[in-house]
């Protein structure tokens, strides 16, 4: 699985860097937020394996909620921005 991230990572990297100054994909319909989200649910999956395997480890998997990133910037949509309050 350690193999697997690392080549993920490396072609997720190089995409990014070919991606960088275009406009998210399917910004409009939201398709990205899809895979996002689909990313995350893999790394929770993956916490609860890493757990399973692992007891003795403390595998956390922690979701901020829509942080203003690089990888957002572009986005507004309907959106707004919540406090806890």
């Amino acid at each position: 699985m350690t193999s697997f991230c690392h080549k993920f990572m490396a072609a997720y990297e190089a995409a990014a860097q070919e991606q960088a100054e275009k406009p998210l994909p399917h910004l409009q319909s939201g398709f990205w937020l899809q895979s996002y989200g689909f990313s995350k649910a893999c790394l929770n999956r993956y916490c609860q394996i890493m757990a399973s395997k692992h007891p003795g480890l403390s595998c956390v998997a922690c979701s901020p909620g829509f942080v203003e990133t690089e990888m957002v910037k572009s986005y507004r949509g309907d959106s707004k921005l919540k406090t806890v309050e």
